[in-house]
């Protein structure tokens, strides 16, 4: 027990210093009533500057790297501007922010399919061109719709009627949009030159218009054949002792346009052999459209 206690004597020499050493964390001359009461001292920078200050002594401006104040609008470019024109109008350039109006063609977009947008890299306007419509066509009314683009409306066409019936020829045209003299809307017009050759004729004609082919030349009617008017075979037959006639062309064709033949009226019985034969006749020259 006795080495025990000298073990324990022995730890506290070492442990705690002895009283005026140098190693008292207070000098004995302090005075013990500027220590705060919770022991912990307090250091304060006196060189920073107070809160709500500026670096630049400003406590309004926007303060950048070099201590200057950035004024959007003063006419300087400072800081991050891109431009500063001196004015707050957008889109001379400069915008109201201090950026540019623009630097590509695609901000200068304005939704008018009618304008070419481009960009001024010198000056950063946006130019907002009219496009060109024109095509190569005469005959179109070349405009621009903003909202879809170029538009080329289709003049009328108008037909050369040279014989005046109302009907002109595909082969003379002309666009306008009045109907020009000489000129009509309507075409079909087989024969230019013969007003009673037109696709509302509904007679016939034993003469050719002399237009076209010789299998046309009767085509009054323009439907694009030589119809002809008399196409019946004529015949006589018995009927009650008598005869019967079946008015017709006597043969075995009916004639072509414009050539004659015999037209068979009434039949009459032949003593002789008591058959029907053709009795008044008629020459007929046969007639188309």
């Amino acid at each position: 027990m006795r080495s025990n206690s000298l073990l324990h004597i022995v730890l506290a020499t070492l442990v705690l210093p002895a009283c005026g050493s140098s190693m008292d964390f207070m000098d004995d001359d302090a005075s013990t009533a500027d220590a705060p009461a919770d022991g912990v001292i307090d250091v304060v920078d006196e060189t920073a500057p107070d809160a709500g200050t500026d670096v630049t002594g400003d406590p309004t401006g926007d303060a950048v790297s070099d201590g200057t104040t950035v004024e959007c609008g003063n006419g300087s470019v400072e800081g991050d501007e891109e431009c500063d024109d001196g004015n707050d109008v957008s889109g001379d350039g400069c915008e109201a922010d201090c950026t540019w109006t623009c630097t590509r063609n695609w901000e200068c977009a304005d939704e008018d399919f009618c304008t070419s947008d481009v960009c001024d890299i010198g000056s950063h306007t946006c130019a907002h061109e009219t496009i060109d419509c024109a095509d190569s066509d005469d005959c179109t009314i070349d405009g621009c719709d903003p909202s879809t683009g170029c538009t080329h409306e289709r003049l009328p066409t108008w037909y050369r009627d040279e014989d005046g019936d109302g009907f002109g020829v595909s082969t003379d045209t002309r666009c306008a949009a009045t109907e020009p003299e000489g000129y009509t809307d309507v075409d079909g017009d087989c024969c230019d030159t013969n007003e009673d050759a037109n696709p509302d004729q509904t007679g016939w004609f034993s003469t050719s218009h002399e237009c076209g082919s010789y299998y046309t030349a009767y085509d009054y009617d323009c439907d694009g054949t030589n119809e002809r008017r008399w196409t019946v075979l004529g015949r006589c037959s018995h009927s009650g002792g008598g005869c019967v006639a079946t008015p017709g062309w006597a043969g075995t064709y009916a004639p072509y346009c414009g050539y004659t033949g015999t037209w068979i009226v009434t039949c009459v019985m032949d003593s002789g052999t008591g058959t029907c034969v053709p009795g008044e006749t008629v020459a007929r020259v046969q007639e188309c459209h």
